[in-house]
């Protein structure tokens, strides 16, 4: 059920989200997650900024995000989408093997039903052989969030490459994780 929500939402966000990031560019320095309230759909989307690993020869992000209805969250989101940006001088690395693999502290958890595409911002590099640029998003259970964000080391492998989470964007989960617990429900259930 979780995986239709998110992928009700993932297209049309992801498209946003990365018109954002490419207007504002990939590397942000500054974990404060944007909030974002949409009139037309009556969502909002918290969500912590692509960060480009240190030391890569090719052009690797992350970021996450979750979205909930109206523009104050009254409930725990069920899912969390993380984001995964590449720009590769030579064809696209991660086209036919996308799985996802990440290690909390040493637990294992597998996606392999992940969202692949040819970044739309990078369409004139492509054709021109450039620069291949392509997205992936995975969904993930609110619990396993968790899990991750609350970790002290964190692993992910796609198709054939595998990094570790630096720990700034670490802290900026955490951050995006304690929002998701921050809601006016769960307020006024901890004031009791």
């Amino acid at each position: 059920m979780y995986l239709n929500q998110i992928q009700g939402i993932s297209l049309t966000l992801f498209t946003l989200f990365l018109m954002s990031v490419s207007l504002f560019g990939q590397v942000n320095n500054d974990y404060k997650l944007v909030i974002s309230y949409d009139k037309d759909s009556n969502k909002t989307t918290v969500f912590l900024p692509l960060k480009e690993l240190p030391n890569n020869s090719d052009s690797f992000s992350v970021g996450a995000f979750f979205e909930f209805k109206g523009k104050k969250q009254k409930e725990m989101p069920c899912c969390v989408g993380i984001l995964f940006k590449s720009a590769s001088r030579e064809n696209f690395k991660y086209k036919d093997n996308h799985n996802l693999t990440i290690w909390a502290d040493n637990e294992k958890m597998e996606f392999s039903k992940i969202t692949w595409r040819e970044s739309p911002e990078g369409f004139a590099l492509i054709v021109a052989k450039i620069a291949f640029l392509e997205d992936m998003l995975a969904a993930i259970k609110a619990d396993q969030f968790f899990t991750i964000a609350n970790s002290k080391k964190v692993e992910m492998q796609i198709g054939d490459f595998k990094f570790n989470l630096p720990d700034s964007q670490l802290q900026g989960f955490q951050n995006l994780a304690d929002k998701m617990k921050n809601f006016a429900g769960n307020k006024e259930r901890n004031s009791r």
